[in-house]
C-alpha cells in the first residue's frame, strides 16, 4: 500500500509563513536565485508524479508554476548581476574592511546592498555621475556597526547634504571629518583652510 504524503501548513521554527517568507526575503540575491531554482525543481518533480497518476489538470497547474518561479529566478539573477559587481568589487577596501570589522557577519552583504541602493538613489537623483563613497563611510560612521541604525540614516538622508553634516561637521559648522578620505585618513582635510578645529563655515557657503 502506497504511504500517503503529509504536506505541512507551518515549519517547525517558524510561527507562520510571512516569517518564513521575511527570513527568505533577507537572504542575499543569489541565494534567493538558488532556492527559487530548487523550489521550481520540487514542483516540477511533482508535477511529473502527479502525470503519471492521471491527474493531468494538476500536473498542468504545477508545472505552470514551476515555470513561473524558473523566471523568476532568472530576473532575480540578473539583479543579482547588476549588483555584484558593485557590492563584490566596486566599494574600496576601506570601507568593506569597516563593514567587517565593525558589524556582524551576517550582516555584511545586506549592509553593502543598503549603501549601494542609497548611493544608486543619490546619483540618479541629483544626476551625480560618480561616487568616491563619501556618502557611504558618512552612513557607516553614524550607524556605529548597527544594521537598523544605518537603515534609520538612510530613511533619513534623502537629502545628502544633511548626511553629510551630520557625519563631517559640529554644531558650529567646523568640518571635522572629510569621508572624501578613506577610513583612517577622514581627519586630512583638504580645504586649504586649516586642521580640523580652524576649518569653518557658515551655513549659506558650505561646501557641497
Amino acid at each position: 500500500m502506497q504511504a500517503t504524503m503529509v504536506h505541512k501548513t507551518s515549519l517547525k521554527y517558524y510561527p507562520d509563513l510571512e516569517s518564513l517568507a521575511e527570513e527568505i526575503g533577507n537572504l542575499r540575491y543569489d541565494a534567493h536565485e538558488a532556492f527559487l531554482h530548487h523550489l521550481a525543481l520540487k514542483l516540477k518533480k511533482d508535477s511529473e508524479a502527479d502525470a503519471k497518476r492521471g491527474r493531468p489538470q494538476l500536473a498542468g497547474n504545477l508545472m505552470n508554476a514551476s515555470n513561473f518561479l524558473e523566471t523568476s529566478a532568472f530576473e532575480i539573477g540578473r539583479a543579482w548581476k547588476i549588483c555584484a559587481p558593485y557590492l563584490e568589487d566596486g566599494f574600496p577596501k576601506d570601507v568593506k574592511e569597516f563593514i567587517a570589522k565593525n558589524f556582524k557577519a551576517e550582516d555584511y552583504h545586506n549592509v553593502l546592498m543598503l549603501l549601494y541602493d542609497y548611493e544608486s538613489a543619490i546619483m540618479q537623483n541629483f544626476k551625480f555621475e560618480e561616487t568616491s563613497f563619501r556618502l557611504s563611510r558618512c552612513l557607516l560612521y553614524l550607524s556605529a556597526g548597527d544594521i537598523e541604525r544605518l537603515r534609520e540614516e538612510i530613511k533619513n538622508s534623502a537629502d545628502y547634504r544633511n548626511l553629510i553634516m551630520a557625519a563631517e561637521y559640529d554644531g558650529n559648522y567646523k568640518m571635522k571629518r572629510d569621508f572624501n578620505n578613506p577610513f583612517g585618513e577622514e581627519h586630512k582635510l583638504e580645504t586649504g583652510l586649516g586642521d580640523a578645529d580652524s576649518t569653518g563655515y557658515s551655513e549659506d557657503d558650505l561646501p557641497f
